[in-house]
């Protein structure tokens, strides 16, 4: 459960119990963040748009990261969808707390096939606390038209940096635990990312905000 060096499985680069370090980038693994498991309902919610939420992966997902010219390397395989969010996010926090001036985060999508409303709710919040920058905050790398597709049903393709940068040499690949059954955690991170894409615009609302608020009656009902 700790992360790896890509190619060399069963070296894991350890520095302490659930602690991992690869291209100078200090992470923590997702071991031990899990809370209790809460049910939650799935909906098909407009024709065109992905899922919230469906049982589409039997193995756990990964996220490569890396060292990309300073800035903090996330690569997706498959599908992106709430699975990989929590995790990701952490990642995204690790990375923070040490660069905290102009950051930069690149996540590169080139292997993704497509993109959930959760995780592009995500985005859309990631993008806020990056802040708006041409050449640093958040960039796309590697979009997909499966991807942008997925983006501009949600009204967000015109809202990111779209760049295309090579994989880092040394990277690492970290598994995102948790199942297709949110825990609380990751039904929290869900509502959010609901929200988001809610305050974008009156058509945005109407299909995602009363989503938002099924997933808060989920939150409350399981605290």
């Amino acid at each position: 459960r700790t992360a790896k060096k890509a190619g060399l499985a069963g070296k894991p680069a350890t520095l302490g119990r659930n602690v991992s370090t690869v291209a100078g980038l200090r992470i923590q693994s997702p071991g031990g963040w899990r809370l209790g498991r809460a049910g939650v309902v799935y909906w098909r919610f407009h024709v065109g748009f992905p899922y919230v939420g469906q049982a589409m992966q039997a193995s756990a997902p990964e996220i490569v990261f890396g060292s990309s010219e300073g800035g903090l390397y996330l690569g997706f395989g498959g599908r992106a969808t709430h699975r990989v969010c929590q995790t990701a996010d952490r990642l995204v926090a690790d990375y923070l707390a040490a660069h905290r001036d102009q950051p930069k985060v690149v996540l590169d999508l080139s292997d993704c096939t497509w993109v959930d409303s959760t995780f592009a709710g995500w985005l859309l919040g990631l993008r806020k606390r990056l802040g708006p920058h041409p050449d640093r905050g958040l960039l796309l790398s590697g979009c997909s038209d499966l991807c942008r597709d997925s983006l501009d049903k949600m009204h967000l393709g015109s809202m990111f940096n779209y760049v295309d940068v090579a994989r880092p040499e040394e990277v690492g690949v970290v598994a995102c635990e948790g199942s297709d059954t949110p825990d609380k955690e990751t039904l929290e991170l869900m509502a959010q990312a609901h929200q988001q894409l809610a305050s974008l615009d009156g058509e945005n609302q109407a299909v995602f905000g009363p989503i938002a608020d099924m997933l808060q009656r989920q939150l409350r009902a399981a605290k």
